[in-house]
């Protein structure tokens, strides 16, 4: 095991006392109350006081049993549903009531795949043998019935989507060799080429007031997100990424977002992105299966997007229709599983840092100077292949720490990496915690490293930011005496070369990522505890004077806005930025969201939800919620409504001491 020391030491002045005095960390008596939380997808997990928590979201099945089901879509008012499913070696067609039983439409030796409703969700218009049939829904027991047949050519004709006032019916067909899109008028008539390529376009898609057509086109060598208007012009280009972006659902309360699925994480995830070029996509969905052919469930003008539909594979290879919400309205009252199954040392088995994910496992640091590898199915300790004395396999656990682990661990290439409060960091192997190599820095390590092409990056009460060989744990660079302590992570700009830290001296630097330079000094008006957001070219972050900035990394010193937000406490998080709105939590006990463009108000949440107690830690999205962990409340965890600030749920890990 190898030590490097950092040249210098430093002892703790005035405003690191007062540091410590305002977190708690640190060593001797616990005073933290707030709670660490980590989102996967649906999944979330809580590292709260003596223990960390597991509540699984889920998503709901549509479909069940051994057959394949697939082309998931909504009736235009968001009552019905229809989807097709393999019976008898062929795919028919299915609809089903919100809240009904499925009954099946087609019963003949054929595929019938992509169906559509017509507005008034009486009529589907699907594919069947490369031609298009609309099935009159008001014939289902009527056997002579035969649909009827909207086109009849040599081509293939495909993926049609009926347009919101009913008039026209949009498609792709391979008529003139490559696959474009057409539209043709519901009694077969008015059949019209909108798109002149010699590249596929594929699933047409109207927008809600009938104007516009997202699709699907690899004109740029890959399969992106294109909107044309209802006469196949102005064609723009919404998403350019190396991976396939396929199967666009608008938002269809308003049109303002696209629903569609992408591989660029690896497997298939959903995404949402706003209508127009270069915008940037935002993780829907985080999954290790494929998630495809998202549908959004319409909504009334002005109200929240119900269901989203989707197909995926389920644990048996079966393709399956789920459905999960935009916007978590129920409370997660009983935990998936609880680590450790049962408490002991409430006094030092403390948890606050959120818990790390690393494949099918997590990573819990906490107060008892331990990490803990668990299963992360079942909140079981990873065991090691080897025994103790009495034969038992031992569990994946640290050696004792110089002192606690405040903020989460890095995942590495083979290693993890661990925050000690007291001034170092620390190489264990994934593998077995044998420690590799431990970095000292002149004081406390209270932030999550950052790990970059085999680069660590620290930063460190003792003023300075550091970069560590990942492998070896030897020093690259530190920065100059930034005049305050760095209490917070580093934030990257990959683009500009540079990671920004904020200072207990109320400045934001912005360092050289290849010597450790100061490229940038900006001054605040009090304390930068958090990690600046980097968002649109943007930095966003608060001062604990309460003020909260959103600053140009462009134009650097540029103050595209500066508002300040309580006057009652300070910004101890950092914000989260979510497309236009910014939310923010603040030590007054408020959740706050503002615009993004100017920082005006949009709403406050109501402080009755958490009794007036601090908000110390960064707000998480979760399914159209805003998650806060309110310090030392009795609810560990209050969600808020992410749309209108109004209270969704509420967590109590103790109920049988609420009062």
């Amino acid at each position: 095991m190898t030590t490097y020391q950092s040249p210098r030491s430093m002892a703790i002045g005035a405003i690191l006392v007062l540091a410590l005095l305002l977190t708690g960390c640190g060593t001797g008596t616990v005073t933290a109350g707030w709670a660490g939380i980590t989102v996967e997808g649906s999944n979330f997990y809580l590292a709260y006081r003596d223990r960390v928590l597991a509540f699984a979201g889920g998503d709901t099945p549509v479909t069940f049993g051994d057959a394949d089901a697939a082309d998931p879509t909504w009736s235009q008012d968001g009552t019905k549903r229809a989807y097709t499913l393999e019976a008898d070696g062929y795919y028919q067609l299915f609809v089903q009531a919100a809240d009904g039983d499925p009954v099946q439409v087609t019963d003949n030796p054929a595929d019938h795949r992509t169906p559509a409703f017509a507005p008034g969700g009486d009529q589907l218009v699907y594919e069947a043998g490369g031609d298009l049939y609309i099935f009159d829904l008001s014939r289902l027991d009527d056997e002579t019935y035969v649909p009827f047949q909207l086109t009849d050519t040599a081509a293939v004709e495909t993926g049609p989507d009926w347009s919101p006032d009913g008039t026209r019916i949009v498609y792709v067909s391979d008529a003139e060799d490559s696959f474009d899109l057409y539209t043709i008028a519901p009694d077969g008539s008015a059949a019209q080429r909108l798109t002149r390529t010699t590249t596929d376009e594929a699933q047409p898609a109207w927008s809600p007031d009938g104007n516009l057509i997202a699709y699907v086109s690899d004109l740029d060598g890959n399969n992106d997100i294109y909107i044309v208007d209802g006469e196949g012009k102005n064609r723009f280009q919404v998403t350019e990424d190396p991976a396939d972006d396929v199967s666009p659902s608008w938002s269809a309360k308003d049109g303002a977002y696209i629903l569609f699925a992408s591989n660029r994480a690896g497997g298939y995830d959903l995404y949402t992105v706003v209508p127009r070029p270069g915008a940037i996509p935002a993780a829907f969905t985080e999954s290790e299966i494929d998630e495809l052919n998202p549908q959004w469930q319409p909504g009334d003008e002005g109200k929240a997007q119900g269901w989203v539909l989707y197909q995926a594979t389920d644990e048996t290879g079966v393709s399956q229709i789920y459905r999960t919400r935009e916007r978590q309205t129920t409370s997660f009252t009983q935990p998936a599983w609880q680590f450790p199954a049962q408490t002991q040392n409430a006094q030092q088995q403390q948890y606050y840092a959120p818990p790390t994910i690393a494949g099918d496992r997590l990573y819990i640091g906490g107060y008892d100077r331990l990490v803990h590898a668990v299963d992360i199915t079942t909140g079981e300790p990873i065991l090691l292949d080897e025994t103790d004395d009495q034969g038992n396999r031992k569990p994946w656990v640290t050696e004792q720490l110089p002192d606690i682990v405040a903020d989460s661990v890095t995942v590495g290439e083979g290693l993890i990496y661990v925050p000690v409060a007291n001034r170092n960091v620390m190489a264990f192997r994934a593998e077995k915690p044998e420690l590799v190599w431990t970095f000292e820095t002149g004081h406390g390590v209270w932030a999550k490293p950052m790990l970059l092409n085999g680069v660590l990056y620290v930063t460190s009460l003792d003023h300075h930011v550091y970069a560590v060989d990942a492998e070896t744990g030897a020093e690259i660079w530190q920065t100059q005496d930034l005049s305050g302590a760095v209490p917070g992570r580093a934030t990257l700009d990959a683009g500009r070369g540079l990671i920004y830290v904020g200072t207990l001296n109320s400045q934001v630097y912005a360092v050289d990522m290849a010597d450790g330079s100061v490229a940038r000094v900006f001054d605040a008006d009090d304390w930068v505890w958090s990690s600046p957001i980097l968002y649109d070219n943007t930095l966003y972050f608060g001062d604990m004077a309460g003020w909260l900035y959103a600053l140009s990394a462009d134009d650097w010193g540029n103050v595209l806005w500066k508002v300040r937000v309580t006057e009652q406490g300070g910004i101890r998080s950092s914000p989260l930025v979510m497309e236009d709105v910014i939310y923010v939590a603040a030590s007054d006990g408020y959740l706050r969201a503002r615009k993004r463009a100017d920082g005006s108000n949009l709403w406050r949440a109501p402080s009755s939800e958490v009794q007036g107690q601090q908000l110390l830690s960064q707000p998480v999205y979760l399914s159209g919620v805003v998650l806060v962990s309110p310090m030392n409340a009795q609810n560990s965890l209050v969600a808020y409504d992410a749309e209108t600030g109004s209270p969704a749920w509420s967590y109590n890990p103790n109920p049988e001491q609420q009062q």
